[in-house]
């Protein structure tokens, strides 16, 4: 019966763009407690993208489901900034930073000091920030813009950087539709939440 249910939220999902917990709940006739566990586990399957009291299926020919750079950047705030002060301690004289179109690496890109540092992005945000820094070298990815996420995209450009991942609580349990890199390959994590070392 749960796999059914599965496949019948994966069907309903994929038919729209997105829905919310309530309107699952109502089309399934079951409590939104079920709902939400069953989003969930198809989360941590990989099969849909929730937000908010909302999901929508992960398809595989569409790419744009994500919320754009502005509603981002108020999602956890508070908790990002932190996350962005705890990155600066690991920031030094000399580094060349990759800072990716996350919120995260926004509100790190506007705490870091004006030191000698090159910092390599495909952010337009923060190359807008990087440029108020008279010490620090911008290097921007270049590429496509897309509007909407305030990014440049280049699928030719390859790069062999060490991993730091900065990530808030909200993207735990989660999946989402862009794929940057494997969890192996990240080096240092730094985060609002503690984690159990393994």
């Amino acid at each position: 019966m749960k796999s059914t249910r599965h496949q019948d939220l994966i069907r309903l999902l994929a038919a729209s763009d997105w829905l919310t917990t309530d309107a699952l709940a109502a089309g399934l006739n079951v409590s939104k407690e079920t709902i939400r566990r069953d989003l969930k586990q198809l989360q941590q399957q990989g099969k849909i993208v929730r937000h908010h009291g909302r999901a929508r299926a992960i398809h595989p020919d569409h790419r744009d489901g994500g919320e754009p750079f502005g509603a981002r950047l108020k999602s956890h705030y508070a908790d990002k900034a932190d996350i962005a002060r705890h990155a600066l301690d690991w920031v030094s004289e000399g580094m060349t930073l990759a800072l990716d179109a996350s919120s995260t690496c926004f509100h790190l890109a506007r705490q870091l000091p004006d030191i000698s540092l090159t910092v390599f992005t495909n952010s337009l945000p923060i190359c807008h920030e990087m440029a108020k820094r008279e010490r620090i070298t911008l290097i921007c990815s270049g590429g496509t813009l897309e509007r909407k996420y305030r990014c440049y995209v280049n699928p030719a450009l390859v790069t062999q950087l060490k991993a730091l991942l900065l990530i808030d609580k909200s993207k735990f349990q989660r999946s989402s539709e862009v794929k940057i890199g494997h969890l192996s390959q990240v080096t240092q994590l730094i985060s609002d939440v503690q984690l159990a070392r393994r």
